[in-house]
């Protein structure tokens, strides 16, 4: 419950700091089976997606780091935008897959030890809270 609450508070202070364009038509950012709470199987780690792509990383025994990612067909890339002192402003790219409740994330590009070190395992959803 916690975290959503972070990943609330995230969207509004990145939402207002983005000049984003405007369309007619709007379109989802990321595909909806990628939005959502995920909980590392492995380790327990939080990766949480909102619609609008910003994206929290709770790693256990880690700071929480606040971002933005994108998708460009089944490759995720995040760059983190808040709480980056031990991680550079350089993106990590992963490919991704949903299958039911499961995300699959492996890596392509990575400069961020912590980031890889969360990121390289599967995810369960969360159930909505």
């Amino acid at each position: 419950m916690r975290a959503l609450g972070r990943t609330a508070v995230a969207s509004a202070v990145l939402a207002a700091s983005c000049v984003c364009g405007c369309s007619s038509t709007p379109r989802p950012l990321l595909p909806p089976t990628l939005v959502g709470s995920w909980r590392g199987a492995q380790r327990s780690d939080l990766l949480e997606i909102a619609p609008g792509g910003v994206v929290v990383v709770e790693g256990q025994g880690m700071p929480i780091r606040v971002g933005r990612c994108l998708v460009d067909g089944n490759t995720l890339t995040i760059r983190y935008q808040l709480g980056s002192e031990s991680c550079p402003e350089e993106p990590g790219s992963y490919t991704f897959t949903v299958d039911g409740g499961t995300l699959s994330l492996v890596e392509l590009t990575e400069t961020c030890v912590d980031r890889r070190l969360v990121l390289s395992q599967s995810f369960v959803r969360s159930p909505d809270r």
